[in-house]
């Protein structure tokens, strides 16, 4: 048979259980009423026929106790409703006994599979996110435990279809979560839909790390608000000093803030000269993707910095920036913003005034549609790439999903390279990535921390000539990448040493710091004894030339005997943390009050 009929039998057969799963009891209700319909009309008829008197809630009695196979057993002849009413009454009975057999012989299977579980995957929340993530985590060669508490859930076919495991029930509650076996699980995913209960399973997470202190454990948190995501980013970083820290990996994420870096990493917008930007829709993604432009703009440019000029549309786009800039001040050092108040669906827009200066020259370099729905998103971005199609405009359009309605849109192969072009970003597909939701805080700090020296080191390089190959993050083996981390986790600790903290950086005024020399030296101090030590358990020893083959370094020195040039390097590192920081909103605070 070829593939693409086999394929199709599939799916046919996937249609037709989902079908009977929706439809299955509707079905037995109305062949239990049939049944009886059938059995109390042949009880008359028999009894007629032997002229026995019977009442109408006789019958009926008679009727129900089909099911319970008594009052079937009469003699012959029998009327034909009858005799189609006792066998009904007998399929009906049989099927409750195998489906209640199966059921207890399918909960004793599952128990024995979950006793033996140990680094699997636990999804709670069985949505487009829970359910894109658990595919993802399965192709990754992982066991996933999903537990959803709504028994109709559109997925969950598919989930047995895939032999996932699947428990039924309030994911926030602890019992349900030991049933799945959290405790010994690797990743636990809180991605239901509700903040209050995505936070009771994080909750859980760190009591089953205290209790259970063998096991390690990654917690992903969805959290719905992207603000309150930014908000609550610093607390993956409290994690690294606290009790359970060790144990615990806790991670928030939320698909608009991953989804706005995302969609700026694949645009070309951070890379062309003087980029104009027009974003179109001021719900949380067009506001993500703001915060995001700005601060990478703020990050990537010398001082003093030349603002990005960006417009954003919205019918209520004067409001939604004042909440901006009223949330973030910081974002005035980097963008421009301006308002442009209008509805994509009025003929204003229609007109399409505000794409074209007084030359008639488009005035945007790049457009990112950001609408919540999926149709009215499409519509804007046809009409915008229709309007602007002998110009070279990059239109970058926020969708759910891929498939849909984005198959819709023309293919850009044979389109002249002068002209709009239209990208899809599905935000779900691409966001819902496990590597993406494992993107903890500590990581993005070791990654900034991690260039800032490769940067460094390339500048070293062309002072003296060297063309020695540093690769990026992505390229670099995962014991410097661990490296990294460990570094990373290492200022943070020595930070609170020191009584500092971290936490969001929201208003420039109040979020300002300026290090204290002292501070400087001593962390800088601190991070070359640890790295020194690292570098020894590893096997690398001093020499006065560096060797990575053969493991030699000339800084494996004590800090008294290092260059004065090298120390201030170090402490130069010790002084860019605050900027690395401030690149993902974050920002260093007193955790007391120094009284001298």
């Amino acid at each position: 048979m070829p593939t693409s009929e086999i394929k199709s039998a599939n799916r046919g057969f996937r249609n037709a259980l989902r079908f009977w799963s929706r439809t299955r009891l509707w079905f037995l209700i109305a062949l239990v009423v049939i049944t009886f319909l059938l059995g109390y009309v042949g009880f008359a008829e028999y009894y007629a026929a032997l002229q026995v008197t019977q009442t109408p809630l006789d019958l009926a009695y008679l009727s129900a106790q089909l099911f319970i196979l008594q009052s079937g057993a009469v003699p012959s002849p029998l009327p034909w409703t009858l005799e189609l009413a006792r066998y009904l009454a007998l399929g009906l009975a049989f099927y409750t006994v195998v489906v209640t057999l199966a059921r207890i012989f399918a909960d004793q299977v599952y128990a024995m599979q979950l006793r033996r579980m140990h680094n699997h995957v636990v999804i709670c929340g069985l949505g487009r996110k829970g359910w894109l993530l658990a595919q993802r985590f399965q192709d990754m060669g992982k066991t996933v435990v999903v537990v959803e508490r709504d028994p109709e859930n559109e997925f969950l076919p598919t989930c047995v279809e895939r032999r996932m495991l699947v428990i039924q029930g309030n994911a926030g509650d602890m019992d349900l979560l030991m049933k799945a076996r959290a405790d010994r699980a690797q990743t636990l995913i809180a991605v239901t839909g509700a903040d209050a209960v995505n936070s009771a399973i994080a909750l859980h997470a760190r009591e089953l790390c205290r209790n259970n202190p063998i096991e390690k454990l990654t917690c992903i948190v969805h959290v719905v608000d992207p603000v309150l995501c930014h908000l609550l980013k610093p607390q993956e970083l409290a994690d690294v000093t606290s009790a359970a820290g060790s144990d615990l990996r806790l991670t928030f994420f939320n698909v608009y803030l991953t989804g706005a870096e995302m969609m700026l990493d694949e645009s070309s917008v951070l890379r062309v000269p003087a980029p104009h930007v027009l974003v179109v829709g001021a719900g949380r993604m067009g506001e993500a993707l703001i915060v995001h432009l700005a601060r990478k703009w703020l990050n990537q440019q010398p001082r003093p910095q030349k603002k990005l000029s960006v417009a954003l549309i919205d019918r209520d786009a004067r409001k939604r920036m004042d909440w901006l800039f009223g949330r973030y001040s910081d974002l005035e050092d980097g963008i421009e913003l301006s308002a442009l108040e209008m509805d994509v669906e009025s003929a204003e827009f229609e007109r399409g005034a505000f794409l074209w200066d007084a030359r008639r020259q488009a005035v945007f370099t790049h457009i990112f549609i950001c609408l919540a729905q999926d149709d009215l998103g499409l519509v804007t971005a046809l009409s915008l790439q229709h309007q602007l199609r002998e110009h070279r405009v990059e239109i970058i359009l926020r969708l759910a999903q891929q498939q849909g309605l984005a198959q819709l849109l023309p293919d850009h192969s044979e389109q002249r390279t002068e002209s709009a072009k239209v990208h899809i970003f599905p935000l779900y597909e691409r966001t819902c990535q496990p590597d993406r939701a494992l993107d903890t805080t500590l990581e993005l700090f070791a990654r900034a921390y991690n260039e800032y020296w490769r940067q460094r080191r390339l500048e070293q390089d062309r002072l003296t000539g060297k063309h020695e190959a540093l690769p990026e993050w992505k390229e670099l083996d995962e014991t410097f990448r661990e490296s990294s981390r460990r570094e990373a986790q290492h200022i943070i600790q020595n930070l609170k040493a020191i009584h500092y903290g971290i936490g969001p950086r929201l208003h420039k005024e109040r979020d300002a710091f300026v290090w204290r020399d002292e501070d400087v030296n001593e962390l800088a101090i601190r991070e070359h004894n640890r790295w020194k030590q690292e570098r020894a358990a590893q096997g690398w020893v001093y020499a006065q030339e560096r060797d990575n083959a053969n493991k030699e370094n000339p800084l494996l020195v004590e800090w008294d005997n290092l260059l004065p040039e090298e120390k201030e390097r170090n402490r130069n590192a010790i002084r860019a943390i605050s900027n690395m920081l401030a690149s993902v909103g974050l920002g260093i605070y007193p955790l007391e009050t120094s009284s001298g």
